[in-house]
């Protein structure tokens, strides 16, 4: 479950319910959809991805058997995403957390590699990425979008240049 009016958290869970064959439902932050809640129906249980902004607990609370992974901001859902579901990738996809296009794209192939996909900024690392790369000690990068996403220096610095 992610918010549908906004992409980011969509996209950090994208590669993990690919993998697992999970749908991602969408919800307006404060009201859950009728088409959803429809959806749910026979759902034993729910990852609600994003934080109370932008899954309310008002919506949370009519979620079947809910788990949150929240972050006070979208790179560190991302983050979060890999902490809290356990995954020790060897790899990740990175795209910019600004713009929906490279990440969306990137998202099926990093399912199929069963790589996690972390959001950064154009020219610089957050805290929470560069957390969760040490503490899974991810060594292999798969950076998406041009110079205008992540530009040469962040590039370089990926991928150990």
């Amino acid at each position: 479950m992610a918010n549908g009016l906004n992409y980011p958290d969509a996209l950090a869970i994208a590669p993990y319910a690919a993998r697992h064959g999970y749908p991602i439902l969408l919800t307006n932050p404060n009201e859950l959809p009728d088409i959803t809640k429809k959806a749910l129906e026979n759902v034993d249980g729910t990852i609600v991805v994003g934080g109370t902004a932008s899954v309310s607990s008002r919506v949370y609370s009519q979620l079947p058997e809910p788990q949150r992974i929240g972050g006070a901001n979208r790179f560190e859902v991302a983050a979060n995403v890999i902490t809290q579901l356990h995954q020790t990738p060897g790899q990740a996809y990175v795209a910019t957390g600004l713009s929906f296009a490279d990440a969306l794209t990137g998202s099926v192939l990093a399912a199929k590699q069963n790589a996690p996909m972390l959001l950064t900024w154009p020219n610089r690392l957050p805290e929470a990425t560069r957390d969760v790369i040490e503490a899974k000690r991810i060594s292999s990068f798969n950076v998406l979008g041009g110079t205008g996403s992540i530009n040469p220096e962040l590039y370089s610095k990926l991928n150990g240049q």
